[in-house]
């Protein structure tokens, strides 16, 4: 589902909101797979995160972050992330 960088959801009109992925995220603390995003466009854009599973026919299914210990988790490889890009763009620029 992931694989092209991006997917769909539905909008509260029923209509297919485009998402980009910024990253997946396979925690081994919890077994549990992450895929976090940005939608909207321009200056409305907003980033989004949902677990995922994928069945054995190879279907994906979004699922609610069930907790703040899984936010916090996602938060801080949001971060660690951003500093990693920081830190290559300082390298190329330097």
């Amino acid at each position: 589902m992931f694989d092209e960088g991006v997917f769909a959801i539905p909008g509260a009109d029923g209509q297919p909101i485009r998402c980009e992925v910024l990253f997946t995220y396979d925690c081994e603390a919890n077994g549990r797979s992450y895929v976090v995003y940005t939608f909207g466009e321009d200056e409305q854009k907003q980033i989004g995160a949902n677990r995922y599973e994928t069945n054995e026919a190879g279907e994906t299914t979004l699922l609610p972050i069930e907790n703040e210990r899984e936010r916090d988790l996602l938060a801080h490889c949001f971060e660690e992330l951003k500093e990693k890009l920081r830190a290559q763009q300082a390298e190329a620029e330097g």
